[in-house]
């Protein structure tokens, strides 16, 4: 039971590989995502809805 006292939760290295992991998905993830849902859903979205619903829906 508990933490096994031989585990570096402090290692410098696998934080810079978490760190660095986070920010590529949050890159990645609004480079991939924006045109989907701005260009595409957005303007069909925009033909039954007003802009206002329609920006609500999205966001």
């Amino acid at each position: 039971m508990g933490n096994p006292s031989n585990n570096d939760y402090f290692n410098t290295i696998l934080w810079g590989i978490t760190f660095s992991v986070v920010i590529l998905n949050i890159i990645s993830a609004a480079f991939a995502e924006e045109p989907g849902w701005r260009g595409y859903a957005l303007p069909k979205l925009n033909q039954h809805f007003r802009p206002i619903i329609s920006g609500i829906i999205v966001g």
